[in-house]
């Protein structure tokens, strides 16, 4: 495996972007979208020259909180689009490959000029960081995937896609693969206005190709390279529903390979040579935890969450209390400061937040500015109490560069027997968004 093997990834970015300016309306990025056969789009603000990126799992969330679409772009609070210099090599990218959303800017003097995808990452990855020959049923067991029933109305399983990573969801008739629903259909029925109240069956793909637990790895990487998909559904040797396969979860495999095989060398590359006797902490908690703040990542507090569901079915108990924080106009602190002050805000507060909380507590960055508390054996009372102590902690706090000033907006939320973990979610995300929606640095509490 030599260096040259590895292409810079200016050269293997898609150079054709997709871009509308922010004053445009939401319906007409979802007809952009659409026509383009995309899920994502870049959103260009010609006030500030800077990039954000609205994804189909946005669009979602404002359906069901109900957004006007015809209300411009800017009314939408995007996440900045991360950027990488064209210059970096596919090798170094794989160190930091936890941190690669799916759509990645690439800039040349902070010119951006053009998008990697992971399907750009996979497609140039040598073989050998694949395990090509290795069977899917040694990795799908990791991730089971979102599933719904055939007679479910679609703006519950929307609801379920909205609260997750997930871009598709697995529709069964029984343990049976027997169609599939993307973000991609969801823009389609939005562009031509769909009653999101029909059963999910109306609406789904159907058939669905799927893969047996015994195809391997290669089969499963030549299956999405030749059909464009971002997942392969595995079944057993009955057809039964096992899993899913997804492009993220092949990168994470040729990392962990990657690391293996960089250890076993004499002479590193550049980068690895100066982090190589940190590699082995880094491979254990490369799955477990987010690479800025140090605190677990959100895959990681979806397994707490499900174990605390599963204790209380089991033996009962108390119930437990979630909170989600955003920090208020973070792009503003990104625009005035710099992103690397914004990185040392995010950094900052995770800090404070592990001060402020109990040792029982679980702490876990959710995404972009928002962080997420799972608080034991704790009514909402007591948990929007512990919220609100922290929310005038974090307004009293001046961070260490540029002293800067910030303040959250809380949603929480308490546990409800027998509600599922997505139902959860989507309580304390509402009861965030009514916090905003009211003026911003409060506290809300789920209905």
């Amino acid at each position: 495996m030599e260096e040259t093997a590895y292409p810079n990834i200016g050269s293997i970015a898609t150079i054709d972007v997709v871009v509308i300016d922010n004053k445009k309306s939401i319906t007409a990025a979802i007809g952009f979208m659409v026509k383009r056969n995309v899920r994502d789009i870049v959103v260009y603000d010609s006030h500030d020259n800077s990039y954000a990126i609205l994804i189909a799992n946005d669009l979602i969330r404002s359906k069901i909180h109900g957004i006007d679409f015809e209300s411009p772009l800017s009314s939408l609070d995007l996440p900045p689009l991360a950027k990488l210099d064209y210059t970096m090599s596919i090798l170094e990218l794989m160190e930091n490959i936890e941190d690669i959303k799916e759509y990645t800017s690439v800039v040349e003097n902070g010119k951006l000029v053009g998008i990697i995808s992971y399907s750009d990452i996979i497609a140039n990855l040598e073989p050998k960081l694949l395990v090509r020959n290795k069977k899917l049923a040694d990795i799908v067991t990791y991730y089971r995937g979102k599933t719904a029933e055939m007679n479910e109305p679609t703006i519950d399983v929307i609801s379920r896609m909205a609260y997750s990573s997930d871009n598709a969801i697995v529709v069964l008739e029984g343990p049976y693969p027997t169609g599939s629903f993307t973000t991609k259909d969801f823009l389609k029925l939005a562009y031509n206005r769909a009653d999101f109240g029909q059963p999910i069956k109306n609406y789904m793909t159907s058939p669905v190709t799927s893969m047996n637990v015994d195809k391997t790895v290669g089969d499963a990487v030549d299956y999405m390279q030749k059909s464009d998909s971002k997942r392969v559904i595995v079944t057993d040797k009955d057809s039964k529903f096992v899993g899913i396969v997804t492009q993220k979860d092949l990168l994470r495999m040729g990392y962990n390979k990657w690391i293996d095989y960089m250890q076993g060398q004499n002479t590193l590359l550049s980068k690895v040579n100066k982090n190589l006797k940190d590699e082995n902490y880094k491979l254990e908690g490369v799955a477990n935890y987010d690479f800025l703040t140090r605190l677990y990542n959100r895959s990681k507090f979806a397994d707490f969450i499900g174990h605390e569901i599963k204790t209380i079915k089991r033996y009962g108990g108390k119930l437990f209390s979630v909170f989600l924080l955003d920090i208020d106009f973070f792009k503003k602190i990104n625009d005035t400061y710099g992103h690397l002050a914004g990185d040392m805000v995010l950094k900052e507060l995770a800090d404070l937040l592990k001060l402020s909380l109990r040792e029982s507590d679980i702490i876990s960055r959710w995404g972009g500015e928002e962080f997420i508390t799972l608080l034991p054996s704790t009514s909402i009372d007591n948990a929007s109490m512990i919220a609100e102590k922290i929310r005038k902690n974090i307004e009293a706090h001046t961070f260490s560069r540029d002293d800067i000033k910030a303040t959250c907006s809380f949603g929480v939320a308490e546990y409800r027997a027998g509600e599922t973990e997505e139902a959860l979610f989507k309580r304390v995300d509402e009861a965030l968004y009514r916090a905003k929606e009211g003026g911003r640095n409060r506290v809300e509490l789920s209905a």
